[in-house]
């Protein structure tokens, strides 16, 4: 299976009938994914909107809610939800797109290697409870799962996956 089937199941598994996104072309593979494993998805306005509805969701259930965002600007739009949620105590999981492992800009001296790669992981740590990318060394639903329970359990509060385009499209 490649890395996004296995996210979509896992979320499966773990009750999530329906996701809050903005897609981009970075996310497309989980998207596809989603689709497939007749997960529902609300598509907002705007990636501020999705992650939004998924804080109202989450209010209303008492149950961490999925949103899902392209990278680059996608990711950074939803930056205030997220915000929000981490002071107001609102579990969420939120899946950022990204581009590929070996573009992403580990403490390169160049500004980026990718187009619309954006240093996600570190512009939400202070407003996430966890934050990450995944990588090919990671079992994919290991990390959701316990992404999925970090976000609900103590104080609840957002938790992000920052996921490479080859993650969600490789083999694991």
């Amino acid at each position: 299976m490649i890395g996004a089937e296995i996210i979509s199941r896992t979320l499966f598994i773990l009750g999530i009938r329906r996701v809050y996104l903005y897609p981009g072309g970075t996310i497309a593979p989980l998207l596809e994914a989603l689709i497939c494993d007749g997960i529902e998805y609300f598509c907002a306005r705007n990636e501020q909107g999705a992650g939004y509805a998924a804080i109202g969701a989450a209010k209303m259930t008492q149950t961490p809610q999925v949103v899902i965002v392209t990278s680059g600007p996608g990711a950074t739009n939803v930056l205030s939800p997220v915000a929000d949620a981490f002071y107001d105590s609102i579990p969420l999981l939120v899946f950022t797109g990204q581009v590929s492992v070996n573009s992403i800009n580990f403490e390169k001296k160049v500004r980026q290697t990718g187009f619309q790669e954006t240093d996600t992981v570190n512009i939400f740590k202070p407003v996430t409870k966890h934050a990450q990318v995944l990588n090919f060394k990671e079992d994919p639903s290991f990390v959701v799962s316990n992404a999925f329970n970090l976000a609900k359990e103590g104080r609840p509060g957002p938790v992000l996956i920052d996921l490479p385009m080859d993650v969600q499209k490789g083999e694991f």
